[in-house]
């Protein structure tokens, strides 16, 4: 583990409470270690995972039902959410069960949130806008 990322989470340790913070690592696998050293330091972490990545509680199956025609529509710009998720009756028949879309309740993303650098040219898919961002 990169030792200036490993520095970062300890000064953000004081932080651990449920203040928003967003931090960016390269890769799935280092946000996921990332968080799993943020949880030694007793804080609250929560992983991101992008819509095409492996459910961790279905490892079959990806994190969006439709990730494949979604990866079409961001290619093309298009506002997932509104294009795919939630269009009026157009909405996803998966999007009340959706890995995806669930990750982000509030019940679920206590404390800081870890993801891929590959967030960065997103928008936030929900109000959770951290006070800090820290990108690895």
């Amino acid at each position: 583990m990169p030792v200036k990322a490993r520095v970062a989470r300890e000064l953000l340790g004081d932080l651990r409470g449920n203040d928003p913070i967003v931090f960016h690592a390269l890769t799935l696998a280092l946000s996921q270690e990332a968080a799993l050293h943020a949880h030694e330091l007793e804080g609250k972490a929560h992983v991101i995972r992008g819509r095409s990545a492996t459910d961790p509680n279905v490892p079959d199956q990806k994190m969006c039902r439709k990730s494949e025609l979604v990866e079409r529509g961001v290619r093309l710009g298009l506002n997932i959410r509104e294009s795919f998720c939630e269009q009026g009756e157009a909405r996803c028949a998966h999007a009340d069960s959706c890995a995806y879309l669930n990750q982000f309740e509030t019940s679920k993303a206590l404390g800081h949130r870890y993801m891929a650098t590959s967030y960065l040219g997103y928008p936030d898919p929900d109000v959770y806008d951290g006070i800090l961002r820290v990108v690895d």
